[in-house]
């Protein structure tokens, strides 16, 4: 017991040299943060309001550990800089001379994992005595209570300000152009502040004007703008002609109305008129006809310059829209038809396929609004296709308002059938409703009839034939394919049915003279 005081101080004088020889665990090391231009050589138009450096076009944070900056906040400074920033209605902004700094919230979290964008609106304007072809430069620092402050430098380049205005009502002024008539619709564009544009470009938006206006000849295309196949406007056109300010500029683009466009069918789309510099390009094909020209506006002389709309609402300022609306057509009418392949085959058990629909049988271009099928007794419908909803359990109803049908086309739903009971020559019928300026007194063909396991064709006689008159040939009215189960499409009708007709008369013919001379050498 004497010697516990001892065995305890050389206790702590070995726990002591431990602590001493053994190395102490590591600090984790600082976070490396740096800052990156995102959209370094921004344009920026002398003479007018400012360009956005901030929100969505300014700095990205990065840092090669996760940290949070504490008390964080931004600078922006243009000293000796032909320019000055401005806070956008930032009430965490203050401007001081050639200064905006902006306190941001008590914490910024950052991560290696993900760059933080800064998202804070500030605005650089030129000062008076800038120049096109200067360079701005913008000093960006992030600094906080717990690191050292760290800066870019974001570039900017002045360029010439100049302004373009739609011209254009709202709503948008009808324009009548009748069935297969062309007229020269005008888009217009009024220019204004101290600079010439050189070069314009007009943009169409429109991917539905084919259904309204007929796609012009391959020797209609102007060859400066660029088009895609089928497509009834240009996508965009580009003028080498200078516009002065102060003046309104237009261009008259023929538009040719479909000969069979719906009944008052109308076609809405928008343009925007652009600078050469900011224009977004589109793809498809040059037209290799003539050029379309902007009215009394000079071909452009010398190399292109960089210019900028810099309205703050530009594209409001910048677009407008057409409204070109189909005249009533003199001949012609809009007629649908139910349609159903028809007669379908199967075993109890069995899922058939019961295909329905609606067929374009007019001369115009009809949205059809659906079609009613009643299921055939003793069947259930299954696997019901896009846009189709059984709303009982006899009968399924499909909608197809957003489909324009061509003339001679058929929009058709392949419907899946269970037969839950065998019953010989059951039917269904399709009802397809009436389209807006159908006819109420010619709806005979807006109901057609499917059969389901009709009986089976009696066998073919084996007595010699016997000549008979050749059949009248009809137009069913409805349409409805009445083949096999193997058949499909539309009843042939027209020319190929004469033809058939005479090719009966034929066989038939010939047949009645097979007999007789069977019927000779039997008697000899």
């Amino acid at each position: 017991m004497r010697y516990r005081p001892v065995r305890m101080a050389c206790a702590a004088l070995a726990a002591a040299v431990m602590a001493l020889t053994i190395p102490a665990p590591a600090m984790a090391a600082a976070a490396d943060i740096t800052m990156t231009p995102r959209h370094n050589g921004t344009l920026m138009g002398v003479g007018r309001s400012g360009t956005e450096i901030g929100m969505g076009t300014g700095t990205t944070v990065h840092t090669t550990a996760d940290t949070v900056v504490q008390d964080p906040k931004w600078t922006w400074s243009t000293a000796g800089e032909h320019g000055y920033v401005y806070p956008h209605e930032n009430p965490t902004c203050s401007r001081s001379g050639t200064e905006v700094v902006c306190q941001g919230s008590a914490k910024l979290a950052l991560t290696a994992a993900k760059p933080y964008d800064m998202g804070i609106g500030i605005f650089l304007s030129p000062t008076s005595d800038a120049k096109p072809g200067e360079t701005v430069r913008v000093t960006v620092t992030l600094s906080g209570s717990n690191i050292e402050p760290v800066s870019t430098v974001n570039t900017y380049r002045v360029v010439e300000n100049v302004n373009f205005a739609a011209v254009g009502t709202n709503p948008a002024e009808r324009i009548w152009i009748g069935p297969g008539k062309t007229a020269e619709v005008p888009f217009s564009a009024a220019v204004d502040g101290t600079y010439t544009i050189r070069r314009a470009v007009l943009t169409f938006d429109d991917p539905t004007a084919k259904l309204v206006l007929a796609p012009p000849k391959p020797a209609e295309l102007y060859s400066n703008c660029v088009y895609d196949p089928g497509f009834a406007l240009p996508k965009q056109c580009v003028f080498d002609q200078d516009l002065a300010p102060g003046r309104t500029y237009t261009v008259r683009l023929p538009m040719t109305v479909r000969a069979d466009v719906e009944h008052f069918g109308e076609l809405r789309f928008g343009f925007t008129w652009d600078t050469v510099t900011e224009h977004k390009p589109v793809t498809g094909t040059h037209g290799s006809g003539g050029v379309l020209r902007i009215d009394s506006a000079p071909d452009s002389t010398g190399p292109p310059v960089e210019q900028v709309d810099q309205d703050y609402w530009k594209y409001a300022n910048n677009s407008s829209s057409k409204w070109i609306v189909a005249d009533e057509a003199t001949t012609g009418k809009t007629d649908t038809a139910a349609y159903a392949k028809s007669p379908i085959r199967g075993k109890k058990g069995d899922v058939v396929t019961a295909t329905v629909g609606v067929h374009n049988a007019g001369q115009f271009i009809v949205r059809p609004s659906g079609i009613e099928f009643a299921l055939p007794p003793g069947t259930t419908a299954t696997g019901l296709p896009e846009h189709c909803f059984s709303y009982n359990k006899a009968t399924v109803f499909c909608s197809i308002s957003d489909v324009f049908t061509l003339p001679g086309e058929t929009v058709t739903f392949d419907i899946g059938l269970r037969i839950d009971k065998l019953i010989t020559t059951a039917k269904g019928t399709v009802r397809a409703g009436l389209v807006q300026y159908e006819s109420y007194d010619d709806q005979a063909n807006n109901g057609t009839t499917l059969v389901l396991n009709p009986p089976p064709s009696p066998s073919p006689a084996t007595s010699s034939p016997v000549a008979t008159s050749p059949p009248v040939a009809t137009t069913p009215p409805v349409v409805a394919d009445e083949g096999g189960s193997g058949g499909g499409g539309l009843p042939v009708t027209g020319p190929a049915t004469t033809l058939i007709v005479l090719t009966g008369v034929v066989l038939i013919a010939g047949g009645v003279l097979l007999v007789r001379r069977r019927r000779t050498r039997f008697e000899a």
